[in-house]
């Protein structure tokens, strides 16, 4: 069988941040490497450099380094809105293996100068002198990414005065907007839960934050392991009972998380979720021996991929950590000292990075509340029975006597008509104790004074029964679920001897606390 002398695919090394990579165009691939699969890993496998007799990826452009064994592949944008395709592999360092079920942040900042270097951006959209904007679809995450790519002279600026500790230049700065960067299904934390424990069989037990934001990355604090969260690649990556561990943690995460089925497909997603631990301000030197003072950084974070601490930061992970650090409670958030922020400086093995991030508390949509969440909501059930106990929907029913009925001195004859008053039994205090106030406890399993459930018949009664009753309550539920997933909620304390207010014609009683209502919703 012949074969041709020679493979030649032309192909561009690029440093975006950070990283560098191989860029490629899909049309210049051959044919068997242009869609997913094994002839494509197989390729890449080549040019970056595979597993040796030695252990390490030190043939092809590989060299051994979680940072360089990165692939690109670029092609004119089918999507619609977009310039350009992105899809991003990242190799195993020592296993065989691409890794496609992530981003790289840092790699991100030179997809927008390639594409153009490429000539997949049409000329009249490059100015002489200014910012070219690009837009630019993730396609391994599903998601978009804007590139600012400043030109000059009708070409890319390289250099400038960005500076980046382990880049040996300054270069040109490239501002990137990751747009909507949680997960596909809007979940930005996965568990619904900015603080989780994590329970890790034969590790421990670890408190964490769960977050899908630019790319999976599970948060833990640098203390709970042993650490200071000054630590360089030296500290971790030579102790492989450190990484054993931590790839342990990462592995229960990505289970958590939802990521995975099962244990054992971690393996085979090395990218994701990363894994970091933080911690509060300190001073420390830098893999190249600059000095971080404590007051230069808001928080310390340390962030491991491919299994081993990297040496600077991964450009999603900052997507990651400023979004985390946005939300209030979250590890990251705690780490820097609290509260409400939208920009975070944190301290990294290669120096300091400054991110920004807005997050707002969106509206839910009804259709993300399934009939099982809601038949779960006691509390909210209680609310609503006993709203309908003091303000029954039917105040008034008709019925008719089946039998001769005395009641008091009046007497009723067979077939005669009555029109009872739902509410008196229910408010009546020989019935009820404390009939007059709104007490949802006493609805709940367990209450010290449960109602006799056959006195409140907001909706009738036996065969006179609103059959729309259970979706009236559903609703009512519904909707006090929804207005309370877009509210924050806080209790205020109040002075004992609060006097009973009349509200809507039933009393309020005072129980020691209030609650203030903040609208966070996004319009």
């Amino acid at each position: 069988m012949s074969k041709s002398a020679q493979l030649r695919i032309p192909a561009t090394y690029m440093r975006g941040g950070t990283s560098k990579g191989v860029f490629f165009h899909l049309p210049d691939l051959p044919e068997s490497a242009r869609q997913p699969g094994a002839a494509r890993d197989a390729l890449l496998l080549r040019v970056l450099g595979s597993p040796d007799p030695y252990g390490k990826q030190i043939d092809g452009l590989g060299n051994a380094s979680s940072s360089t064994i990165k692939a690109v592949i670029l092609s004119r944008s089918q999507r619609p809105g977009h310039d350009v395709d992105y899809l991003f592999g990242q190799v195993a360092i020592d296993r065989p293996l691409v890794d496609w079920s992530g981003n790289c942040g840092n790699l991100s900042a030179a997809v927008g100068p390639c594409a153009i270097h490429m000539g997949l951006i049409a000329a009249a959209r490059i100015p002489e002198n200014g910012v070219c904007t690009l837009r630019i679809w993730q396609a391994n995450i599903g998601k978009t990414i804007v590139a600012h790519v400043p030109i000059t002279h009708g070409q890319v600026q390289e250099t400038g005065d960005f500076e980046l500790d382990g880049v040996a230049f300054p270069a040109a700065e490239v501002a990137l907007e990751f747009m909507a960067p949680a997960a596909e299904d809007g979940a930005m934390f996965p568990t619904g839960q900015v603080l989780d424990m994590l329970d890790v069989p034969g590790v421990g037990s670890f408190q964490a934050t769960l977050i899908n934001a630019g790319i999976p990355t599970v948060f833990l604090n640098a203390q709970d392991l042993g650490y200071t969260g000054t630590e360089l690649q030296r500290d971790i990556n030579q102790d492989p009972q450190a990484l054993a561990r931590l790839e342990a943690i990462r592995a229960w995460a990505a289970l958590q998380m939802g990521l995975i089925a099962d244990l054992a497909e971690a393996a085979q997603r090395q990218h994701t979720p990363k894994i970091a631990f933080v911690a509060p301000p300190a001073g420390y030197a830098t893999s190249s021996g600059r000095r971080v003072e404590a007051g230069a950084v808001d928080l310390l974070v340390r962030a491991l991929s491919m299994g081993q601490l990297h040496h600077a930061m991964m450009g999603t992970a900052a997507v990651a950590i400023g979004t985390a650090a946005a939300v209030p409670g979250t590890l990251v958030n705690l780490a820097a000292g609290g509260g409400t922020r939208n920009t975070v400086c944190f301290g990294h093995p290669s120096g300091s990075l400054r991110v920004g991030a807005e997050v707002a508390r969106v509206a839910p949509d009804p259709a993300a509340f399934t009939i099982e969440q809601m038949d779960g909501l006691d509390y909210l059930d209680a609310c609503a029975q006993e709203a309908m106990r003091l303000k029954p929907v039917a105040p008034f029913i008709p019925l008719e006597a089946l039998r001769e009925t005395v009641i008091g001195d009046v007497r009723v004859p067979r077939g005669g008509q009555l029109w009872c008053v739902m509410r008196n039994d229910s408010v009546d205090e020989h019935s009820v104790p404390r009939a007059a106030e709104f007490d949802p406890s006493r609805w709940l399993a367990g209450s010290a004074a449960p109602i006799n459930k056959q006195l409140s018949m907001p909706f009738g009664a036996g065969a006179r029964t609103c059959p729309g009753r259970y979706l009236a309550l559903l609703e009512i539920k519904l909707a006090s679920a929804m207005l309370l997933s877009s509210f924050d909620i806080d209790a205020i304390d109040t002075a004992d001897g609060d006097e009973p207010q009349e509200l809507m014609g039933f009393t309020m009683s005072p129980v020691g606390l209030r609650m203030n209502l903040k609208n966070t919703s996004a319009v």
